[in-house]
């Protein structure tokens, strides 16, 4: 089945949906081990007591990617919702690390809080039985793993670093139920482990939007084979910044591709 937004670097491949659910997974080969497996993995939104997932219908979508670039450039507007997202997703040339920065254009006549919740579905090396996902308070982020192959979910909004919320869980063996469904009333439970067939949800909490105009966040997940390597990917794009790895990242295949075109 084709997908809509492939992003990657020859170790760890994503897959965006046409309704912009993350569907695919690949880590650490790509094509063979995909640690979702086509599980649906949403984006939501709650403002003004009002929740909506992004694959719900009220949200138009301009999907495409960043001139000459593995960069995705999607923008998302809800006019019942008043607001307007635009997303710049890419998978570090380098280092095995989505990163997704966020900006949210307040359209309403009034200041707005916005908060943001990245749902994760995991099904590690196809089987769902014995995965594991947890909060760790130290870091403020959620890690899911099994056997060598981790992922560490963060975010960061303005200069705070880490996740204002989580919450984890588990779905039966055909993906029903999880944790998802605790972010449609805007709170999670923190729920801060779950093992079996899990899944996870950070929530970022935005600035106060002025109106007109627009905040921005990132979140960011890394892929390793231990507890350290994620960590130290988390600590990377603490130190340097997720936009400077963005940018990195969109100049090196414009650069690729310029060199290809000579």
């Amino acid at each position: 089945m084709p997908s809509d937004l492939p992003l990657g670097n020859g170790n760890l491949l994503v897959n965006f949906d046409k309704d912009y659910n993350l569907k695919d997974i690949y880590y650490p080969y790509v094509g063979k081990a995909n640690q979702s497996r086509r599980r649906i993995s949403r984006t939501g939104i709650m403002v003004d007591g009002q929740f909506s997932w992004l694959s719900d219908p009220d949200w138009s979508k301009d999907m495409d990617y960043e001139h000459n670039s593995l960069t995705t450039k999607v923008r998302v507007t809800n006019g019942p919702l008043e607001l307007q997202l635009t997303f710049n997703d890419t998978v570090d040339f380098h280092r095995d690390i989505l990163l997704r920065r966020v900006e949210v254009l307040n359209l309403s006549e009034r200041p707005r809080n916005v908060r943001l919740f990245f749902h994760y579905d995991f099904l590690f090396w196809g089987v769902g039985i014995g995965d594991s996902i947890h909060h760790h308070p130290d870091g403020n982020f959620l890690v899911a793993y099994k056997d060598n192959c981790y992922f560490l979910m963060n975010a960061t909004a303005e200069r705070s670093v880490g996740i204002s919320s989580w919450t984890t869980g588990f779905k039966d063996d055909k993906g029903l139920g999880g944790s998802w469904s605790d972010a449609e009333d805007g709170i999670l439970e923190e729920t801060s482990n779950s093992f079996g067939s899990i899944d996870g949800v950070i929530a970022v909490d935005q600035p106060l939007i002025p109106p007109g105009e627009s905040g921005v966040c990132y979140t960011w997940l890394a892929a390793g084979q231990d507890l350290n390597e994620v960590r130290a990917l988390d600590a990377l794009v603490r130190r340097r910044g997720p936009q400077y790895l963005i940018a990195r990242t969109t100049n090196y295949w414009r650069a690729w591709l310029k060199k290809e075109d000579v």
